[in-house]
């Protein structure tokens, strides 16, 4: 196909949390799936705080534009609602003779580009259930910023129908409004070299049996509940290892984090429960494949990435029963209620003693892939 007859879609990589670029990697990487006549080409536009993630960003037809969206955020938001012009995106989709953009987070009034189609994506409605984990500021700007969204961009994408239920019961979309799709995403990391296991285990000093807990440090994410499956089976005297991973700054509600390290620290856990903080994804991916299972407990998810790892690896999931998770893992996991520590503490004890009849993970990778990027292309 001539590189003219292609959609041109613009990729939007203006924030560097870590959630959101694994969600970007995987759909552009999902695209190299495609047969070629259906390839999009790909413009990645790329803040100065993400330029440490763009060469991540592998695809046939792709090229990479620097450009300076978040700056004055506040001002252009006020501006855009005065003169009826996004300010966050008009020019660049103009500039890049772009036919798509995604995902487009600033919404304050609908791009006016012909030609152009304007995407977003929600990932849940946490807000909704646990306001708690937010200050007032965070909801209200979560709030203006999903009704915004909904009311400003053509389409939505949605990565659950747990995530569409939530959408439909909290909002009203009028007829001008976007349209939804539920896309559910697929980890990308068949284009990973892993390092040998040998390495891992000395880098980390892995001697015994461990579990995988790959999370944020965020309160709706449940790590209690591991920690105290963790001080149950340490009193019952078995030998194995948690490692847990992630980021674990959390800026609306920075002293969480001493919470669970306090409680490690006075349940003497230090030996059985390790934080690594966050880490090469290569490295853990080779701690999920050695790993006896991950273990997902949290309270609230759109659609879980470390799950999505483990099915593609064939690894063994222990997560806790809210609806996405049985959405995302059907009979394929075993399950425990996120507040009850001793119904996981058994699931974990069956794994150490080797008495946990195994279960089939999916393995239709490919198929999964394809059928993730025809969506998101199908709506350009």
């Amino acid at each position: 196909m001539d590189k003219a007859a292609r959609k041109r879609i613009g990729i939007l990589l203006v924030s560097d949390d870590i959630g959101v670029v694994y969600y970007l990697l995987s759909i552009v990487k999902s695209l190299n799936f495609l047969p070629d006549d259906e390839k999009p080409e790909l413009v990645i536009l790329y803040e100065s705080n993400c330029e440490k993630y763009i060469g991540q960003f592998v695809y046939d037809y792709i090229s990479k534009v620097a450009i300076n969206y978040n700056s004055n955020k506040k001002g252009k938001y006020l501006l855009s609602l005065l003169l009826r012009i996004n300010l966050f995106v008009n020019s660049i989709i103009r500039q890049n003779g772009l036919v798509g953009i995604f995902p487009l987070m600033d919404a304050p009034v609908r791009p006016n580009v012909k030609g152009c189609k304007v995407a977003s994506w929600i990932p849940d409605f946490q807000h909704k259930f646990y306001p708690e984990f937010f200050t007032k500021q965070n909801l209200l700007l979560r709030e203006t910023r999903f009704k915004k969204i909904l009311y400003n961009c053509d389409y939505v994408f949605l990565s659950s129908e747990n995530a569409h239920g939530h959408l439909k019961q909290f909002y009203r979309i009028p007829a001008s409004g976007s349209q939804i799709r539920v896309m559910p995403f697929v980890s990308m990391i068949n284009d990973f070299q892993l390092p040998d296991f040998a390495d891992i285990k000395k880098k980390y000093k892995i001697n015994t049996p461990f579990f995988l807990v790959s999370n944020q440090f965020y309160a709706h994410k449940n790590h209690i509940a591991v920690l105290k499956a963790a001080k149950k089976l340490m009193d019952e005297g078995l030998s194995f290892r948690i490692y847990m991973t992630g980021k674990t700054e959390d800026y609306r509600n920075p002293q969480f984090f001493g919470t669970l390290t306090s409680f490690i620290e006075e349940n003497r856990l230090g030996d059985m429960v390790q934080i690594l903080g966050l880490i090469p994804r290569e490295d853990q991916l080779a701690l999920l494949k050695g790993s006896l299972a991950v273990i997902q407990p949290s309270k609230f998810e759109g659609w879980s990435t470390i799950i999505e790892d483990a099915k593609t690896f064939q690894v063994q999931v222990i997560c806790s029963s809210i609806d996405v998770h049985q959405e995302q893992m059907g009979e394929r996991a075993f399950y425990f209620e996120p507040d009850n520590a001793d119904e996981l503490a058994d699931t974990i004890k069956h794994f150490v003693l080797k008495t946990a009849e195994p279960k089939t993970v999916f393995n239709n990778y490919e198929q999964r892939i394809q059928q993730f990027a025809g969506t998101f292309v199908s709506v350009f």
